[in-house]
């Protein structure tokens, strides 16, 4: 049952990682919560990405959207007044 979760997260997190529309910033932060809270998932997200990676033209999609995704995940600068 949970290796099941896990894969389905894995594929969760691969089709967002490799689309160029990313849902609004608050989904990003729970999705990745759960994502965090599931071991078994970042292993799965990893060996899955490690065969999409054969792919050259596939490795530069990730990596874009890796980078885009990591970008709308920083948390914004606090302005002091």
């Amino acid at each position: 049952m949970a290796s099941d979760t896990s894969h389905r997260l894995a594929d969760a997190f691969i089709v967002l990682l490799m689309s160029q529309e990313f849902p609004p910033l608050h989904a990003i932060q729970k999705f990745t919560l759960k994502v965090q809270n599931t071991v078994k998932c970042l292993i799965s997200v990893a060996t899955r990405i490690k065969y999409l990676t054969d792919n050259q033209e596939c490795r530069i999609s990730i990596l874009t959207a890796t980078i885009t995704l990591e970008m709308k995940l920083k948390p914004v600068p606090q302005v002091m007044l």
